[in-house]
């Protein structure tokens, strides 16, 4: 018949069906249904009551409807309902959060939201309770065996019960559930077949607008739904296999990456989708709206390829984000347990002309107007090379200048050097300095070979081989046999020695200005005796002063 068709199917539709939803949905004790689809916006957080008795443990949000996992396994949904997303069998609207009863019988240990779509995986493994493990020795002793109850949709998989897969359900249509070409939407949770067999054992999932992607304890990531955008990656600058098919994606298919890179956590934004790695290096995907792939503006390709900001040989990612339109990256830095960054604000503020601080020397390389001005007890316990150069130029009258401080205080007479070597320069004196006071790698990717033949003249081998292994993980192994080092050969980095430097300068009592001495068991003794070195001073106290003597009566 001609004019609207009517209600059946996944899809349903019609007043008629959307009735006889409402009439099965009051048989099974809803009744907090709304079909009232004004946008209501809450401006201040409030507690949902829905929830109450029950510990949550993960949330997730949709565009118009949310997701709950509590820490028994079990999830929970509210909110708009028009294509199914509530999992609930209907397409009711449900203003209070109501449980997911097609995942009766497993655990659901991760949930995902995409537009109009979720995901959720389950695992084996529970977490153990005290009274699960008391139930569990209980029926131990009567002989008994705990049997687990499979889930209606596990069921009807032919997958017996909990498998550690996936469930997907909601909107279809554009083959973000994975199932197929001839399916447009499913209303209860069901077993993603495709991620079920062959031994794949899903880890982490993750939905877009109308995209999935899940990856694999083996670092193989999966990837099906929409693909116009190139949210599937893709070798080329174009997704060929979704212009020529366009349902090639209504089924999960492997992500092609760089060999050897193995993918622990996956996160889907709009149009885009990022993956960290094992190693901590974070690689990106998809849709550049909005420089979402952190590769610059302007950037184009569809291939995973890796952002070079947040992975380093000194830092790498440990979490990711993905908002529709930004992401956020939390960094794990090496840091030494000391740092030195407010002695080296200093030396900044000192080349600035705003104080000169506690600084006590003065640097310039050739080619630069612009001092460098460091601490020397700091400079030559981090640099053998500085400390040989610093007391040569000690013995050398001509090499201490007079600079002047701010106009409230007066000039500093301090140790001057010229730093002539081959890679001597602006940057690479800047660069220096901040790895001597903070054991930090901070220079332009084009500076980091200048950096490390600057390194190589100041014999700092740590320094060198940063910039070193920098480059190999920039440009590959094979772009930079001119080194000396063979085509696959991964460069050592040796272990940091910032806190063991530092330790040894204040032991050391060459750098001491100040003497003290105190008397016990009636004798002399000296805790600290420092050298007689130039420029220091000593001061002791063989006894403290006698107390003056009361005045005659």
């Amino acid at each position: 018949s001609r004019g609207r068709r009517r209600g059946g199917g996944d899809g349903g539709g019609g007043e008629g069906g959307v009735n006889d939803e409402r009439r099965a949905a009051a048989d099974e004790g809803i009744t907090s249904f709304n079909l009232d689809a004004r946008r209501r916006p809450v401006a201040e957080p409030q507690l949902c009551a829905s929830l109450f008795g029950l510990k949550i443990v993960s949330l997730s949000a949709g565009y118009g409807h949310n997701l709950a996992l509590s820490a028994d396994g079990r999830v929970f949904s509210c909110g708009y309902n028009d294509r199914g997303q509530l999992g609930l069998g209907h397409r009711i609207n449900c203003t209070e959060f109501q449980y997911v009863s097609a995942l009766e019988g497993v655990f659901v240990c991760q949930i995902a939201c995409g537009q109009a779509h979720n995901l959720a995986r389950t695992t084996d493994t529970r977490p153990s309770h005290p009274f699960d493990i008391a139930a569990k020795d209980k029926e131990k002793e009567k002989g008994a065996s705990l049997l687990t109850v499979p889930s209606a949709a596990a069921a009807a998989d032919g997958s017996g019960g909990d498998c550690g897969g996936v469930y997907v359900w909601g909107n279809g249509s554009l083959g973000q559930l994975g199932l197929g070409r001839r399916v447009t939407g499913r209303r209860v949770p069901v077993l993603l077949p495709a991620l079920s067999h062959n031994g794949v054992r899903i880890v982490d999932v993750a939905a877009g607008n109308n995209h999935s992607v899940a990856v694999s304890d083996r670092g193989e990531v999966w990837t099906w739904g929409h693909g116009e955008y190139g949210q599937h990656g893709g070798q080329a600058s174009v997704s060929t296999n979704d212009l020529v098919d366009a349902f090639h994606y209504y089924q999960p298919r492997p992500l092609l990456v760089d060999p050897g890179v193995k993918v622990v956590q996956v996160e889907c934004g709009s149009c885009f989708s990022l993956g960290r790695t094992e190693s901590g290096d974070v690689y990106s995907w998809g849709w550049n709206g909005h420089g979402v792939l952190g590769h610059g503006k302007g950037y184009f390709s569809h291939a995973p390829t890796r952002i070079a900001a947040l992975g380093s040989v000194d830092r790498r990612a440990v979490s990711i984000a993905a908002g529709a339109n930004l992401c956020a990256a939390v960094v794990e830095t090496s840091q030494c347990p000391i740092q030195y960054r407010y002695l080296l604000d200093q030396c900044h503020d000192a080349a600035a002309e705003l104080g000169l601080g506690t600084c006590d020397v003065v640097i310039r390389v050739p080619g630069s107007k612009k001092p460098f001005f460091g601490h020397r007890i700091i400079l030559e316990s981090r640099c053998r090379f500085l400390q040989g150069y610093l007391r040569a130029a000690q013995q050398d009258h001509g090499c201490v200048e007079e600079v002047f401080d701010t106009d409230d205080e007066p000039s500093r007479r301090m140790l001057s050097v010229v730093l002539e070597t081959e890679h001597a320069s602006a940057t690479t004196m800047a660069a220096l300095l901040v790895y001597i006071y903070t054991e930090k790698l901070e220079v332009p990717p084009h500076k980091l070979k200048a950096l490390m033949g600057f390194a190589s003249d100041v014999f700092m081998p740590r320094l060198e081989a940063l910039c070193a292994a920098s480059i190999q993980l920039d440009h590959g192994a094979a772009s930079w046999s001119g080194l000396g080092m063979g085509a696959k050969e991964p460069v050592a980095v040796p272990s940091a020695r910032f806190d063991l430097d530092m330790r040894q300068a204040v032991n050391e009592p060459r750098h001491a200005d100040v003497r003290f001495v105190s008397r016990q068991q009636g004798r002399q003794q000296e805790h600290h005796t420092p050298p007689d070195t130039a420029g220091s001073t000593a001061l002791s106290a063989a006894s403290p002063p006698s107390p003056p003597s009361p005045p005659s009566p």
